[in-house]
């Protein structure tokens, strides 16, 4: 049994007592919330998304960002899943994995582009810029890919001013 909460969770130091829950409802939930019908796709989908952050993260200390594209879109993940459930469970866990330092929206798009290349989909890296109303100049990343179904985990160009597509 595990402590749970589903929800907001209570303030630290309130009395209130967490309720206990199996690891099988707690895998039932999570199922549900992310709305995959099948627990051996969340659990493969998430491990492909943990090590292939790990994978970037490492590429992106060693090579140059042109370079950093190329080597991830010719290997192949450690972990091979089912796209719709990695573009599922990314977004969950984007805020804990590597790497650090590294936009939300540019390391969705290059851990997506990492494992949708891997199963035969043509995935594009976009790049924009805008101003912000400081005038400091910011930037913005998203994917395009082949496939209808996918589009709506890839993010979108927001009215950003499209710089370059790798």
């Amino acid at each position: 049994m595990s402590r749970c909460y589903w929800g907001d969770e209570p303030a630290r130091g309130t009395l209130e007592k967490p309720r206990t829950c199996s690891i099988v409802e707690v895998q039932r939930r999570l199922l549900v919330m992310l709305k995959i019908s099948d627990a051996r796709a969340l659990i493969v989908a998430t491990g492909a998304v943990v090590l292939a952050g790990f994978r970037v993260a490492r590429k992106e200390k060693r090579l140059g960002f042109d370079e950093m594209i190329e080597v991830l879109r010719s290997a192949r993940p450690v972990i091979s899943c089912e796209p719709r459930a990695a573009g599922k469970v990314i977004g969950r866990l984007l805020r804990w994995i590597p790497p650090r330092g590294m936009g939300r929206c540019m390391k969705r798009s290059v851990i997506l582009l990492h494992l949708w290349t891997s199963e035969n989909l043509e995935v594009r890296i976009h790049l924009g810029a805008a101003a912000d109303p400081e005038g400091k100049a910011r930037g913005h990343a998203w994917l395009t890919v082949n496939d209808s179904e996918l589009e709506r985990y890839c993010g979108d160009s927001g009215g950003w001013v499209e710089i370059c597509e790798i």
